[in-house]
């Protein structure tokens, strides 16, 4: 420890940093727009995050520096600080935690500075959690973490997944500490998702987002190649108090053009899973109503006007819209109708008609399973358990692209048949792989 004296605390916040000097921060960001420009970004961030995680006497905080940093930037600003030790960033942070521990520390957490979203409260609430959790993990968009903590008699649980032979800055970090804390018998509770600044673009949308004060809805529109319905889509969804955000999981066509010229947000997947987009689309989302829509469908006008009306009721949890196709063939008219009668009597909602819940709810409900196939299904299981689920009569008409290449019983059967599937239990991996079998 240095620049400090050693102060025993029940909470310890370790935040990661580095001196703001140029050419040694956001490298990414300083290929675009020049090494002095990435610092001034950096030290924004990290100046935005001291003022976020100071916590008012709820915990002590405490820098950890990576062994280059000039030290001199933190002690004129009076910041206790120790030195990162370790070859990779897991043992630095296995090495922290244990700095924090020997201390007298009963929970310690290690956040990091390039993710200027986190304030004070969503810090609190972590600490919170450790009241009751052995640890806690927030997840970041790209398939890392922003934050980890754990309690003291979890220590050296904590310690071993840290130092396990990860591929750190990869996308498959995340799902690997989640793995190796099962292998651990260590109990791992995930936080909201964040996304942590890594280009220039991510900087931008982020300055926008916190720019926006008159958003009530945000609309999540997950992609993949969609160039063909994806500007319709968004054009029915324009609506002066709404944020419109388009999550893409890898396309090869022009979607995320189009998108961009549309003027929505947009955010990139590592992965192509339509759980984890919309997850990472809400994680961004700064509406206290979240809609998430598929690219193929189409707003009807006046649903927005009647989403926001219905959920002035405060013991709506959230709802969807009634369905229709296009094009209007008598098939898919009786289709919808189906449709529209079993969603109605089971109060069960599915993405193609759209569904709607206000932000807290969806992250006390635990977000978007990141299965295979059957996310709708499952949120709106959970949502139909915690209470009032609305059908609206407007319509949302969606492409019956997946019905195309088959005929008319076999669309019927094909979609009973996935939903009677998830019913009895099947692995998401199986009726995916059933499901896309009967389409061909």
């Amino acid at each position: 420890m240095t620049n400090s004296t050693p102060i025993p605390a029940e909470r310890l916040l370790i935040l990661f940093a580095k001196t703001p000097t140029a050419g040694q921060v956001k490298t990414r960001i300083g290929a675009q727009v020049g090494l002095e420009q990435a610092a001034q970004i950096y030290q924004t961030m990290l100046e935005t995050i001291l003022a976020a995680s100071g916590g008012d006497g709820r915990w002590q905080r405490l820098v950890a520096l990576t062994p280059d940093s000039d030290a001199a930037w933190f002690e004129t600003r009076n910041l206790p600080y120790i030195r990162q030790l370790g070859e990779n960033i897991g043992e630095r942070m296995a090495n922290a935690l244990s700095e924090g521990f020997r201390q007298g520390s009963a929970q310690v957490m290690v956040i990091g500075s390039d993710i200027p979203e986190l304030d004070e409260a969503e810090i609190a609430a972590a600490f919170s959690r450790l009241d009751t959790e052995p640890a806690v993990v927030g997840p970041s968009i790209d398939g890392g973490f922003y934050l980890f903590g754990a309690n003291r008699q979890f220590q050296q649980q904590a310690a071993r997944v840290l130092q396990a032979e990860i591929p750190w800055s990869t996308p498959q970090v995340l799902a690997l500490v989640q793995d190796l804390c099962r292998q651990q018998s260590l109990p791992l509770f995930s936080l909201p998702p964040k996304r942590d600044i890594d280009t220039y673009e991510d900087w931008l949308d982020y300055q926008a987002a916190s720019a926006a004060t008159d958003i009530a809805v945000s609309i999540i529109v997950p992609t993949l190649n969609e160039e063909l319905y994806l500007a319709d889509c968004l054009r029915s969804l324009e609506h002066p108090c709404c944020e419109r955000i388009v999550v893409d999981g890898g396309s090869k066509d022009n979607t995320l053009q189009i998108a961009r010229q549309a003027g929505v947000r947009t955010l990139r997947c590592p992965v192509a899973n339509r759980g984890r987009q919309l997850n990472a689309g809400a994680a961004v989302a700064r509406g206290k109503i979240l809609l998430f829509f598929h690219a193929d469908s189409r707003m009807p006008a006046g649903g927005m006007a009647a989403m926001l009306s219905a959920m002035q009721d405060p013991h709506l949890i959230g709802g969807g819209f009634d369905l229709g196709f296009f094009p209007p063939e008598p098939f898919y008219r009786f289709l919808a109708f189906g449709a529209n009668l079993f969603c109605r009597m089971t109060r069960m909602i599915f993405g193609d008609r759209g569904m709607f819940l206000g932000s807290d709810r969806f992250w006390q409900l635990g977000g978007f399973p990141e299965t295979a196939i059957m996310e709708d299904a499952a949120l709106s299981t959970s949502m139909r358990r915690a209470g009032k689920i609305a059908i609206l009569p407007e319509v949302v008409e969606t492409s019956a692209r997946k019905y195309a290449n088959e005929t008319k019983l076999q669309a019927m059967y094909r979609t009973m048949w996935a939903y009677a599937a998830y019913r009895l239990g099947v692995s998401p991996e199986t009726i995916k792989a059933g499901y896309y079998r009967m389409g061909k």
